[in-house]
C-alpha cells in the first residue's frame, strides 16, 4: 500500500508524531510510518514561526525523538527522520 499524500499546509502549526515502536512493529511497516511523516513534512512550511515538527516513538514508554524547537527547516526534519527515526 503507497500512501500519498497532497497538502499545501501554511500557518502556525505545531505538530507532534507519536509513533509505535513496539517489538510487535515490523521493520516494512515502521518504514511506512516513516515514510508518512516524511510525505506530511515535505509539504509543511518548517520554521520558528511557522510549523513546528515533534516526533514521539512509544512502547511501553514514550520517548521524544526530537522537540517543536529543535529543527527549524523541513530538510532538517526529514534528514532526521529518514536518518534517527527509521533505524
Amino acid at each position: 500500500m503507497v500512501l500519498v499524500v497532497m497538502l499545501d499546509c501554511s500557518g502556525v502549526i505545531d505538530l507532534a508524531f507519536v509513533l509505535h515502536s513496539a517489538g510487535t512493529v515490523y521493520p516494512e511497516r515502521w518504514h511506512y510510518l516513516t515514510q508518512f511523516v516524511i510525505n506530511i513534512v515535505k509539504q509543511l512550511d518548517v520554521g520558528p514561526d511557522r510549523t513546528r515538527v515533534a516526533v514521539i516513538t512509544w512502547s511501553d514508554t514514550a520517548h521524544v525523538a526530537f522537540e517543536l524547537n529543535q529543527f527549524t527547516s523541513r530538510q532538517d526534519v526529514v534528514q532526521v527522520v529518514s536518518l534517527a527515526v527509521s533505524s
